[in-house]
């Protein structure tokens, strides 16, 4: 009896946990590049994917995303799965107070 409890509240707080109940912070797409779709500064590079922006970045206007200039290895990835043409998953970080943009913190290449 009391081990069914157990499973039935693991159950439960599995099924909760999975629920879009929190905010979305990956993105599955292919990293775009054209002349409306890259561009950089001396901050950093911003990116688009096919897939969009995740849920927490907000009403990006055109959909961009930041990686900065310290995240050399991320821009690597980034450039790399565009001139290989691969699917990536992007993980971002909301935008911080007067930001408008989400900065990515990871990239996964398939």
């Amino acid at each position: 009896m009391k081990k069914t409890c157990i499973t039935r509240l693991v159950l439960l707080a599995a099924l909760t946990l999975s629920t879009n109940a929190w905010p979305q912070t990956t993105i599955v797409g292919q990293v775009t590049i054209t002349a409306q779709s890259s561009a950089s500064s001396p901050k950093g590079l911003f990116i688009q994917s096919s897939g969009g922006v995740p849920d927490h970045c907000g009403e990006s206007k055109y959909k961009w995303m930041f990686i900065a200039d310290e995240d050399r290895s991320i821009q690597a990835i980034a450039l790399l799965a565009i001139t290989q043409n691969r699917l990536v998953t992007i993980y971002t970080q909301a935008p911080s107070q007067g930001e408008g943009l989400c900065r990515v913190t990871q990239i996964q290449m398939f």
